[in-house]
């Protein structure tokens, strides 16, 4: 059975009415319902803030009908102050509901279940609909609604399930956050196929307790964000400019902060950043016009390392294959082990020159795997070996200062620069890429 508030019919379309003290009030849509109330000290600091600094938000209609906005005039309503509202013009009710829930997550502070509820808000078709109509077609896929809320994929199917088939109450209780999006959807599906009550309770227990320590692991890992970016700065811009620049960029493999802790995740070790970030670094101001760049990219990445390549103000050449031995190794695109990953190779200008056709080695070299994302000195060594007479060499996103290069990067011992913060436009405390971004 889903709980998708229907679109308002024509009875529900109530006129606005005035009360007593001529302050306008408005009936609420179902979808209000889908966020958790404010609890009494919360609403008494809205209202407060309201009696002080006036209305600051206006609440958002659609059709005649709070879409956003129900404490906001509740506490009007209590303080005799006319309300500002603002009417939708979007064409359906599914827009109007995305817009009412784009604002609501960058003014709550709300747990994954309670994110993921409101995504499969967005994602779930109505009862008894084969197939979506242009009228009722909701504006996201689960894809993008995860995006949206700073979850998994994962999580929102969950919550689809939860969302669709768990009764009435269950949906109340996950989005007001009195029970885990774990623990509901061991609820659901449990309870078909694990008939002993007690044996059921105790999956939700330990269902609760894997999202808490999940949630343990996520708020250390911005913690440990946090103390990395304090040292985050600008690239070197300034006279000195370099020949060599090996880079070994933080990418973000598109894992959503809510995985379980037990589960590889990039940002557990370094703020990770985006591709369109990553390209938007002005590397071109601090090479010089002949250089070339030795790009580390994860084979399931190439694509994007190949965009940031030319956005770098490079031309592609060739590349490495770094095969790797021992060491926990990771999946690659779900289909294998990954056991390499690439060093793309790519010249600006007319490039260097090599010392000489003895210096070159294969493209395919083998190293041991170490810490997480530590790429072997032999690279190093070979480059050195290559270029002998170029001595502006730069590494960007460093570990470990190295003699005769410049390092930049917030975890390497001598570090240069990192890159400044960037804000995302989710602000729910989820998103570890509000601490981004430099390895």
């Amino acid at each position: 059975m889903s709980h998708t508030p229907s679109a308002p019919s024509a009875a529900s379309k109530q006129k606005p009415s005035t009360t007593a003290k001529t302050v306008t009030t408005y009936p609420l849509d179902p979808c209000v319902e889908l966020f958790p109330a404010m609890n009494s000290d919360e609403f008494n600091a809205l209202k407060q803030s309201i009696q002080r600094n006036g209305q600051s938000e206006p609440i958002l209609l659609f059709r005649g009908q709070v879409v956003d906005g129900r404490h906001r005039l509740k506490a009007c309503q209590e303080l005799a102050i006319e309300p500002k509202v603002e009417t939708l013009s979007v064409k359906n009710y599914e827009q109007a509901k995305s817009m009412a829930f784009a604002r609501n997550i960058n003014r709550r502070n709300l747990a994954t279940g309670q994110r993921a509820l409101m995504a499969a808000a967005l994602c779930t078709r109505k009862p008894g609909q084969a197939k979506f109509s242009a009228a009722t077609e909701p504006p996201l896929s689960q894809t993008q609604a995860a995006d949206l809320f700073a979850v998994s994929r994962d999580s929102v199917q969950r919550a689809v399930k939860v969302y669709c088939d768990g009764s009435k109450e269950l949906n109340r209780q996950l989005a007001s956050g009195e029970t885990t999006l774990n623990e509901a959807y061991v609820e659901v599906t449990g309870s078909k196929r694990i008939k002993d009550s007690v044996l059921l309770q105790a999956a939700k227990l330990v269902a609760r307790h894997k999202e808490q320590e999940s949630e343990k692991s996520r708020l250390a890992r911005l913690n440990r964000q946090a103390l990395l970016s304090q040292k985050n700065a600008a690239l070197p811009t300034g006279k000195k400019k370099f020949s060599l620049l090996l880079a070994d960029p933080p990418w973000n493999y598109g894992m959503s902060n809510d995985r379980s802790a037990s589960r590889m995740l990039p940002h557990n070790h370094y703020p990770t950043m985006s591709t369109d970030d990553i390209c938007a670094m002005d590397v071109q101001s601090c090479v010089t016009k002949d250089a070339m760049l030795y790009l580390w990219c994860p084979a399931s990445l190439l694509p994007e390392g190949l965009r940031v390549m030319e956005s770098w103000g490079f031309e592609y050449l060739t590349n490495w294959v770094w095969h790797k031995n021992g060491g926990k190794l990771t999946c690659a695109g779900g289909v294998a082990v990954a056991h390499h990953e690439l060093l793309l190779v790519g010249k600006r200008g007319q490039g260097l020159t090599i010392v000489g056709n003895d210096a070159r080695e294969s493209s395919v070299f083998a190293a041991p795997v170490t810490q997480h994302s530590a790429k072997p000195a032999l690279v190093h060594e070979r480059l050195e070996r290559l270029y002998p007479s170029v001595v502006n060499r730069m590494e960007l996103f460093a570990r470990n200062a190295r003699s005769g290069w410049d390092v930049w990067g917030n975890q390497s011992q001598q570090s240069t620069a990192a890159v400044p913060v960037v804000q995302t436009t989710l602000q729910t405390g989820a998103n570890d890429e509000s601490f981004a971004h430099a390895a």
